[in-house]
């Protein structure tokens, strides 16, 4: 038997909370029936490491070990988004269908579609295509040509179809052309950096600084903000800062 109870006491306990390795299962099986070894187990270790130092085997504690750890950390940032997703889609249509809703691998379906359907997007843009679809639900569900979403499965379904009329919304449109209008203004300016527009219903007026450059840019100009200005159902014209000077 060992003696001097205290002193091991303290011992064992510095040493088992500096170095936790499978040389404690050893050392413990070693000693399993002495007494003092046991009191010092059951004052200071709690039940789920003893169970694992003493009746496991130290290959099975090392594997044990690594189930713990591969437990802690499969959840990724991605999982916790796709619960937050389910329990925002749970909620959003629990008001439109004024009832409880089932919620049964929803994350799961909600995965697919960052990780398989979206996945030519990238994940950042794929999970921010999918919280403006959620949102969409919370904002257009039971309007007319909206879908009908009553689950994560046909949300997933029929997540194109939700895109296809957040495209025809007025504001989408407002958008669009307002983006287009951005980017006109980005190509006039890659040709003619000191060149402005002003936009009049929808007309929009090119000026250029001089009529010298507005005669060297004509051709370029034409070939480059022309298709752009049919897309989006505009007309333009050329003009120099000096209003008599038009093309």
């Amino acid at each position: 038997m060992i003696k001097n109870k205290k002193i091991m006491f303290i011992c064992l306990l510095k040493n088992y909370q500096m170095v936790k390795t499978e040389f404690w299962q050893e050392f413990f099986s070693l000693y399993s029936n002495d007494e003092i070894i046991n009191e010092f187990i059951n004052e200071n270790i709690d039940k789920e490491i003893k169970d694992l130092i003493i009746n496991k085997k130290p290959n099975e504690t090392k594997n044990k070990k690594i189930a713990i750890a591969d437990n802690l950390e499969c959840k990724s940032q991605l999982d916790y988004f796709c619960d937050e997703m389910a329990i925002s889609l749970k909620e959003i249509l629990g008001r439109k269908l004024n009832r409880n809703i089932a919620t049964s691998n929803w994350n799961k379906e909600i995965k697919l579609i960052v990780n398989n359907d979206l996945k030519i997007r990238g994940e950042q843009q794929a999970r921010q295509d999918l919280i403006r679809c959620i949102q969409a639900i919370e904002n257009h569900y039971g309007k007319e040509y909206f879908p009908v979403i009553q689950s994560a499965k046909s949300l997933r379904e029929k997540f194109i179809k939700i895109e296809n009329y957040l495209a025809k919304t007025p504001e989408a449109k407002k958008n669009n052309i307002e983006g287009e209008l951005k980017q006109i203004e980005s190509k006039l300016k890659e040709i003619e950096p000191l060149a402005n527009i002003q936009i009049k219903e929808k007309n929009i007026i090119i000026i250029l600084p001089t009529f010298d450059k507005l005669r060297a840019c004509k051709t370029e100009i034409n070939n480059v903000i022309e298709p752009l200005c049919e897309n989006i159902g505009y007309q333009y014209n050329l003009q120099s800062n000096n209003n008599s000077n038009q093309l």
